[in-house]
């Protein structure tokens, strides 16, 4: 066994293996810069979603003081109308 030629292949192998963590270590920390990313996105896009939900809750409620205003109105049009097609005897009895 040659001894020279041992240790040369492990010294190149070590060599090869650490150019490749090096570009393992590059990819994490691209990987952890988008996960980082996303995070705050996520925040951001989360605190957007509350916002709007915020906002719809707001307008469901107007709509529904509408529609009660509306449901009023109908009645009130509806007994109007009731007593305008009814036939009047203007106080006569015949």
């Amino acid at each position: 066994m040659n001894v020279e030629k041992t240790i040369e292949f492990l010294l190149e192998h070590q060599a090869r293996s650490e150019v490749r963590m090096d570009r393992v270590d590059k990819r994490l920390d691209g990987i952890t810069k988008l996960m980082r990313m996303g995070a705050k996105a996520m925040v951001a896009t989360d605190k957007r979603v509350n916002a709007l939900a915020v906002a719809q809750k707001r307008t469901d409620e107007k709509i529904n003081v509408l529609i009660d205003a509306q449901q009023r109105t109908d009645k009130k049009f509806d007994r109007f109308m009731e007593a305008f097609l009814k036939k009047g005897t203007n106080g006569r009895h015949n």
